[in-house]
C-alpha cells in the first residue's frame, strides 16, 4: 500500500474520476465484519508460568537469573479467582508471585480457549525493537546478543533432548516457552518480559498478554484478527501497562516527578528539574508509535506506566509503586501532573523555559486528546469513539512500519463494525488515501467528505474545476488528505445510515428546504459588539445571554418552533420546552452546549439574519436545500425527539431512479439545527 496522504486524488489517479471511483467500488468485496474478528479478543493466548518448572512447593528448580519476586511486594490480591458466581478460569493458574528468587527461565503460552473470556491480565504496550538498516558492525553489545543465542538454543537443545535445563550465564539470554508448536525462545526482548513478569507480581496477577508471544506471527489469520480487534485487548484488561524505555537517574528529576504529582509549588532550579523529567519522557520512542495511541485510548485511565529508575534513588512509594528500579504511575495521575505543569508556566520562569515545558506538555498530552471522555470506573464493554478524520489526524503525528495497519488502528479508534481486511492491501496498488476514505464511508463517516469540502470552500480560489469527477461529493483532485483539518464530533449521531453503491451513496434522510431569511436586527445592534470577545474559551454566559435574547425575539416574530429548535440544541441533558417556568436566562451555562452552533451567534451579529425552514436554522447566506442525513440511534429515540446532527449535504434535485428514488447532486456541506418530529426518513442517492 503506497502511503500517498501528501498527494492529490489527481496525483494518485492518472485519471482521477475513474481511477478513483474503481477503487472504492473495488474495496467492497475486501469488507470484513468486526463481529467476526472480535471474537478473537475473548479467547486469547496468555503468557504465564510454565506448570513443569514448579515444584510441589511452589518453588523452581533452579537458581536462574530473572524477575525476582521477593524483591517485589504484591499489592492487594487481585479479584481473578473470585466473582459472585463462579470462579474465573484463570484462577487455578500457577501464579509469577511463587517465584521465590525469580528463577526459572521456562514460560508458557496458553491456547485459545483455555481460559475464555478472562479479564484478569496484564496487558503488555511497548516498542518493538528497531530492525537493522544497512550494515551491522559487530559491537560488543551484539557479540552479547550472539552469544545469548547461542547459549539460548543450546538451552532448548538440552531441555527438549535431554529434559535438562543449562543455566542462564547472562540475564538477557530469551526466555525459553512452552507454546502448541514445542518449545521455543521468546521472541519479546527479555528485559520486557522481565519488567511485565514484576509488574503482574505487584499487581497480583498471573497471566500477561504480549503481542509478540501471544499472536502467531506466521499465522496470517491470526494476525489479521489481531490487528483488527487490538484495542479489545487493552480495553479489557484489568491492568494495561505502558513500558517506557526512559530512565530516571537523578534525585532531583525524581523529587520533580513527585512535585507534579503532588501539585507543588516549584523554586526555578525545581522547575528547571520538572522540565528536564518531562523532556526525557516525551523523548521517549514509546510516544511516536501510533500502535501506543491505540492501546493508551483502549486502556482508558486504567494503563499505568512503567518508567525505569536509578534503585538507589530515595522514591516515593506512596506514588510510584514497590518494584527496585521502576516507577509506576497511572497515566491518569500523570495527565494530572502536567496540568499542573501548565499552572505554574505563568510568567514566573524564564520564557526560554516555559517553552520548553509547554512542548513536552503538549506531547505527553496528546496520547490522551482522542480520549475526553476518560472512564471513571472499570467496565470492559466500555468504548470511545471519534469520527475517522480526528484519529486520522492525531494518528499522522505518529508511526508504524506496516502502512496497511493504520486503517485497523484508524477503524480500532472509531469502533467501526465494518473493516477493510489488511492482508488484501500489501499491494503497492491500493492508496492509503482511498482506502482510508472508503473505510469511513462503509461506516457511515462522513468526516473525510466534510474535510475535503471545507478545504475547497477555503481554497476556492485555488481550486480547480473537477469535470470528471467520479460522483459530485468525490474529494477534489488538487487537495490532499494530509492537508484537511477535522470537525471534532459534537453530536453522538455522527455516523449517517448510508450505503456505497454504483450509481453513488443511498443515504437515508430528510430533504429541507431552507428558504426563508428571518431578519434579527435587535439581536445585531445590541451584541455585535461582543463578537470579537465570543473566542475566548470563558464566553459561555455571553452565548448564552444572546442566545436567550434570539429566542425571544424568535417566539415574538411569531417562530416559536425555531425559537424550541435552538433551546433544545444547546441543553446538554435532555429537552425542554420553551414554555416551562425556568428560563435559559436561569440555566446555568455549563448545561448548556455550544459547539457546533457558533454560526448561529455569528450569522445573527453580523448579517443579522437566519436562514430558516420548517423548523430548521442552517449556515447558509441564500435559499439552500439540503440532506440531513438519519443518524446512527435515531429509531430508538421517542418522536418527536430534536435531532442535532451538524453537517448536512447541500444538493440539488436532479430526478428519480426507475421512477421511485430520487437523485442528488452533492454542492459539499453546512451545519444546521432542526426538528424532525413525526417525519419518516426516505432514502436517496447523491450521485
Amino acid at each position: 500500500m503506497q502511503q500517498d496522504t501528501g498527494k492529490t486524488i489527481g496525483e494518485i489517479f492518472a485519471v482521477p474520476g475513474l481511477g478513483f471511483r474503481q477503487t472504492l467500488l473495488s474495496l467492497k468485496q475486501h469488507i470484513l465484519l468486526r463481529e467476526e474478528v472480535q471474537k478473537w479478543a475473548i479467547s486469547l493466548r496468555f503468557v504465564t508460568v510454565l506448570d513443569d518448572a514448579v515444584t510441589s512447593t511452589g518453588e523452581f528448580e533452579e537458581d536462574q537469573e530473572g524477575p525476582r519476586s521477593d524483591d517485589v511486594e504484591p499489592q492487594a490480591d487481585s479479584d481473578a479467582s473470585t466473582t459472585d458466581t463462579a470462579p474465573c478460569p484463570c484462577s487455578d493458574r500457577p501464579s509469577f508471585n511463587k517465584l521465590r528468587s525469580g528463577r526459572s527461565g521456562y514460560l508458557k503460552v496458553t491456547e485459545r480457549g483455555d481460559i475464555p473470556d478472562c479479564v484478569h491480565y496484564v496487558a503488555v504496550s511497548y516498542c518493538w525493537p528497531q530492525p537493522p538498516t544497512g550494515f551491522w558492525p559487530l559491537t560488543l553489545d551484539r557479540l552479547l546478543r550472539l552469544l545469548n543465542a547461542i547459549l539460548s538454543l543450546t538451552s532448548l537443545f538440552m531441555f527438549c533432548i535431554f529434559g535438562k535445563k543449562t543455566s542462564q550465564l547472562i540475564s538477557n539470554q530469551p526466555y525459553i516457552v512452552r507454546a502448541t508448536s514445542g518449545y521455543r525462545q521468546s521472541r519479546a526482548p527479555r528485559m520486557i518480559l522481565d519488567r511485565a513478569i514484576k509488574y503482574a507480581i505487584h499487581e497480583g496477577f498471573d497471566l500477561i498478554w504480549i503481542d509478540q508471544e501471544c499472536i502467531e506471527q506466521s499465522n496470517q489469520s491470526d494476525k489479521e484478527a489481531g490487528i483488527q480487534s487490538m484495542d479489545l485487548v487493552y480495553q479489557r484488561a484489568s491492568r494495561p501497562v505502558g513500558l517506557l524505555d526512559a530512565e530516571i537517574k537523578t534525585q532531583a528529576h525524581l523529587n520533580a516527578l513527585v512535585q507534579l504529582v503532588e501539585g507543588k509549588q516549584f523554586t526555578p532550579e525545581q522547575y528547571e528539574s520538572a522540565v528536564e523529567v518531562l523532556e526525557l519522557l516525551a523523548q521517549d520512542r514509546w510516544l511516536t508509535r501510533a500502535w501506543v495511541l491505540q492501546e493508551v485510548v483502549a486502556g482508558g485511565e486504567t494503563m499505568e506506566l512503567m518508567i525505569r529508575c536509578d534503585p538507589a534513588l530515595e522514591k516515593e512509594e506512596m506514588h510510584f509503586g514497590l518494584i527496585p528500579g521502576e516507577i509506576i504511575i497511572s497515566l491518569l495521575t500523570l495527565t494530572a501532573g502536567l496540568g499542573w505543569m501548565n499552572a505554574c508556566t505563568s510568567g514566573n520562569f524564564p520564557l526560554a523555559l516555559t517553552t520548553r515545558a509547554e512542548t513536552a506538555v503538549e506531547w505527553l498530552t496528546s496520547l490522551t486528546y482522542l480520549d475526553s471522555n476518560i472512564r471513571s470506573e472499570r467496565n470492559p464493554e466500555y468504548r470511545f469513539i471519534c469520527n475517522g478524520l480526528q484519529a486520522f489526524k492525531v494518528l499522522s503525528k505518529r508511526e508504524n512500519t506496516r502502512v496497511p495497519d493504520r486503517l485497523a488502528i484508524l477503524a480500532n479508534l472509531c469502533n467501526y463494525p465494518f473493516r477493510i481486511d489488511t492482508e488484501k492491501l500489501d499491494s503497492n496498488t491500493y492508496s492509503l488515501s482511498t482506502c482510508a476514505l472508503a473505510l469511513a464511508l462503509f461506516n457511515g463517516d462522513i468526516s473525510f467528505l466534510v474535510g475535503y469540502s471545507q478545504a475547497l470552500e477555503e481554497n476556492r480560489k485555488n481550486a480547480t474545476t473537477d469535470a470528471n469527477k467520479a460522483f459530485s461529493w468525490t474529494p477534489p483532485a488538487s487537495i490532499c488528505l494530509s492537508t484537511l483539518g477535522h470537525f471534532e464530533s459534537v453530536d453522538h449521531y455522527h455516523r449517517i445510515d448510508c450505503q456505497l453503491d454504483n450509481a453513488g451513496l443511498l443515504i437515508r434522510g430528510w430533504l429541507l428546504e431552507i428558504d426563508t431569511p428571518v431578519y434579527l436586527p435587535n439581536v445585531q445592534r445590541k451584541y455585535s459588539s461582543l463578537l470579537s470577545s465570543l473566542s475566548n474559551s470563558e464566553a459561555l454566559d455571553k452565548y448564552a445571554d444572546i442566545l436567550w435574547y434570539a429566542i425571544h425575539e424568535l417566539i415574538e416574530k411569531g417562530y416559536p418552533s425555531l425559537a424550541q429548535t435552538i433551546r433544545a440544541s444547546i441543553m446538554k441533558n435532555g429537552i425542554t420546552n420553551i414554555g416551562e417556568d425556568h428560563t435559559l436566562a436561569q440555566t446555568p451555562p455549563a448545561s448548556l452546549s455550544f459547539a457546533g452552533y457558533g454560526f448561529l451567534v455569528r450569522r445573527m451579529m453580523t448579517d443579522g439574519i437566519l436562514w430558516c425552514g420548517e423548523d430548521a436554522i442552517y449556515d447558509v447566506d441564500c435559499p439552500t436545500t439540503v440532506l440531513c442525513p438519519k443518524g446512527e440511534g435515531m429509531d430508538i429515540m421517542p418522536r418527536p425527539v430534536f435531532f442535532r446532527l451538524p453537517i448536512s449535504f447541500c444538493i440539488k434535485r436532479t430526478g428519480k431512479l426507475n421512477g421511485r428514488v430520487e437523485l442528488l447532486e452533492g454542492h459539499g456541506f453546512k451545519r444546521g439545527l432542526w426538528t424532525i418530529g413525526d417525519r419518516n426518513a426516505e432514502t436517496f442517492i447523491v450521485t
